[in-house]
């Protein structure tokens, strides 16, 4: 069964971004190590050339933990005052997680070159170390948010609706519709406001690219803004027309 709760996906992510740097990358250090000094100048500068590629690519990934909308996500349902102090405990953790990668694996070309050179990467300390703790730390706190909110799901799921009321908060953050309870982030609810309101205006289909310039967003497409969400495909769809979506009374 596909994984849709945002807090367990990023839980997901960390556990297999954990296995790739305290596991995997060391040990491709070790090859490279052992390859760059007996490799010709063509092969040291393609060794050089795809350990920077893997390390670019985890101090990306880290830093679209910290900074994207993957954290917002998956803690969008938790209480304010918790939703804080969560968040930032996490931001925290992953700053210092970033902060020991990059002191430990430059992506600099020409300082991994000299540290393949006099075998000089650290992988060890204090610090190194404890940073795994953080990102596991997390790991265990993301999987407890993702057990309580599927156990609100549940309990929610229990309770009889009024299978025609539709209605909304004042931010569409919190959304009834025809009986049904979603929660979205905040782009997607400004992207339900327009769809709303023009489901009450009569004038139902809206084009995905005006969904996402009034947002804001940096995609173009509606099934990116709501990717993975349950409300996609029930609530809002694809329009008559090509690039138009809207909001679809259950039944039609």
């Amino acid at each position: 069964m596909k994984n849709t709760n945002p807090a367990s996906q990023l839980a997901d992510k960390l556990e297999s971004l954990d296995r790739a740097i305290w596991v995997k990358l060391p040990e491709n250090i070790r090859k490279s190590v052992a390859n760059y000094k007996r490799a010709d100048q063509k092969e040291q500068q393609r060794i050089v050339n795809n350990l920077q590629k893997t390390i670019v690519k985890h101090d990306k990934e880290l830093f679209r933990m910290k900074f994207g909308s993957v954290l917002e996500d998956a803690l969008f349902d938790l209480r304010w005052e918790n939703r804080t102090t969560t968040q930032n405990d996490l931001e925290v953790s992953l700053g210092i997680v970033q902060d020991e990668f990059e002191r430990h694996f430059p992506i600099d070309k020409n300082e991994l070159a000299r540290r393949l050179e006099s075998e000089k990467f650290f992988c060890t300390g204090q610090n190194w170390w404890a940073s795994q703790i953080f990102v596991r730390k997390a790991i265990d706190l993301l999987r407890r948010i993702a057990t309580k909110q599927e156990k609100a799901r549940q309990g929610n799921e229990n309770i009889e609706l009024n299978p025609t009321e539709t209605t909304h908060s004042i931010d569409f953050r919190s959304v009834r519709w025809f009986g049904t309870d979603y929660s979205f982030t905040p782009n997607q609810a400004a992207a339900v406001k327009i769809l709303w309101q023009a489901w009450e205006n009569r004038t139902p289909e809206v084009g995905g690219d005006t969904i996402a310039t009034e947002i804001e967003s940096d995609s173009r497409r509606a099934r990116d803004i709501f990717k993975g969400h349950p409300a996609f495909g029930n609530m809002i769809c694809q329009g008559k027309t090509k690039g138009t979506f809207r909001l679809v009374e259950p039944g039609k």
